[in-house]
């Protein structure tokens, strides 16, 4: 039996969340008393970071079909580790808010731990690693977000402010260049993966940012571990509509998250067309020929969400004689239902899309590709189907209850 040890590194906002429970959307210039007020740590990183938590801890947990827990991964052949960090910047080391932001992961290890419902020898949650975090020690508050939920429909109004000066490219090159280097004390034989996921927040410094780790990975410039035991994974979501350069950060990824809020602003009325015109100007780019095998992803609310996969390129890429191709060209997506509850109403909507792409980013780093029959249907092997079943279904659940807590006892059927 092999070992596989895979990194997860989040790089994006970590904030503080001030949520508004009110009866109704005020209007403007007027008054309106909130029936509730609860602070808590947000950002999308650490929102999905906090989800892969649990669904790591569940995966570690899973009963043998004798009954017995034995700590250890047992849903496939191969036994995996994943590693939790988080690339942010952040306000002093000695600032309260900080204090704060550690404790809700703290928090969330603690609750765990002291859950009565908690199975004896359940494995706890793995920590989340912020030794790797920009820290701007003269100043004292991190990025705040103030929302308000709406209790007639469910709706939410986010505003954001940022005092925090943004991680700059050469802080994110020294950061990554330390991380790398620790893959040399791995099991020797082991097959590693470094997988980085990017919020997408600042276009310009993520798209360097990203180039520089898939230059440095084709030159194994700075990895001290053999390349070909290697495997570099970048996934980004595009998310805010009309932020500048968010479509070439999906030129450059492995996988792209697209937001429904994106994806109308920029025209698309589905899923479907959204992906499908995508994958034309993603095939269409000359760096295709760079990369391998590509996701698209585009959740659509009530709708359900869609994926498709787009093929390795050739390594040959004439514009003048594949263009007329690839513009009549439609990619096979794939769709899945929205989980929808006839019962329970909606509570809490804010994360969903980070509960999303959390279970699709497990589903892909540990359930591994199989054709979408019957007879090789196993725990440990899902389709692109099962994946986005999956994430369906965790965020539809989660809309159903406050924050994250608990998530990760849902059934994946």
């Amino acid at each position: 039996m092999s070992r596989k040890r895979t990194r997860f590194v989040a790089v994006g906002a970590c904030a503080i969340d001030n949520i508004l429970d009110v009866p109704y959307f005020p209007e403007e210039d007027s008054k309106l008393r909130a029936t509730s007020m609860r602070k808590r740590r947000g950002g999308n990183c650490p929102n999905s970071l906090e989800v892969l938590q649990q669904l790591i801890s569940r995966d570690l947990g899973h009963e043998e079909p004798n009954g017995d827990r034995t700590g250890k991964a047992t849903s496939s052949a191969d036994s995996a580790e994943l590693e939790l960090l988080l690339i942010a910047t952040l306000p002093s080391r000695k600032s309260e808010q900080l204090a704060f932001i550690k404790s809700s992961f703290d928090r969330s290890l603690s609750m765990d731990s002291g859950a009565s419902s908690k199975p004896q020898n359940r494995p706890m949650l793995p920590k989340i690693d912020l030794s790797h975090c920009v820290y701007r020690e003269d100043h004292t508050e991190p990025v705040s977000s103030y929302i308000i939920s709406s209790q007639s429909n469910s709706s939410r109004t986010i505003i954001n402010h940022n005092a925090l000066p943004e991680m700059t490219f050469g802080e994110f090159v020294s950061l990554t260049h330390d991380l790398l280097q620790s893959q040399s004390g791995s099991t020797p034989g082991a097959v590693e993966q470094v997988w980085f996921h990017f919020e997408g927040r600042i276009p310009q410094i993520t798209l360097q940012c990203i180039r520089y780790l898939r230059n440095h990975r084709s030159i194994n410039a700075g990895f001290a571990v053999d390349p070909r035991k290697l495997r570099l994974s970048v996934s980004v979501e595009v998310e805010k509509p009309g932020r500048e350069g968010l479509q070439e950060l999906a030129q450059e990824a492995d996988v792209v998250f697209y937001s429904r809020s994106w994806a109308g602003a920029e025209g698309y009325d589905s899923a479907e067309t959204c992906l499908n015109d995508q994958s034309r100007l993603i095939l269409c780019n000359p760096s295709t020929t760079k990369h391998g095998e590509r996701m698209l992803i585009c959740p659509w609310g009530a709708k359900g969400a869609c994926a498709t996969i787009l093929p390795e390129a050739s390594g040959s890429h004439d514009p003048t004689k594949e263009a007329s191709t690839l513009e009549s060209t439609e990619c096979s997506v794939v769709h899945s239902p929205a989980y929808i509850s006839e019962t329970k109403r909606i509570i809490d909507t804010t994360g969903a899309g980070d509960t999303f792409i959390a279970a699709m980013l497990f589903g892909l780093m540990t359930r591994k590709q199989t054709e979408e029959t019957p007879a090789q249907h196993d725990r440990a092997l899902w389709s692109l189907k099962q994946r986005l079943d999956f994430a369906n279904a965790l965020a539809g659940r989660k809309i159903l209850q406050d924050g994250f807590q608990g998530l990760r006892d849902l059934n994946e059927d």
